[in-house]
């Protein structure tokens, strides 16, 4: 099982929470989703893209910023 996390400076509101969840959990292999508002974090579990993510998380105008052992770039 694979997590891929991400920092997200501009998560702020629960509804970003919801905006994440709909907007990444529809996509294959995606088999959870968690979310901090506190720390700003952004966790998914399952087999998916990382790219892919990344760009889905960019199209609905966050910020998001791979940790290094994501291999994002």
């Amino acid at each position: 099982m694979t997590e891929i996390e991400f920092h997200i400076s501009d998560l702020h509101y629960e509804n970003c929470i919801e905006n994440i969840r709909e907007s990444v959990g529809h996509l294959s292999g995606v088999e959870d989703i968690q979310i901090d508002l506190n720390e700003k974090l952004l966790k998914i579990v399952g087999e998916t893209d990382p790219i892919e993510i990344l760009q889905i998380l960019q199209d609905i105008r966050y910020t998001p910023m791979p940790f290094p052992e994501n291999n994002v770039q």
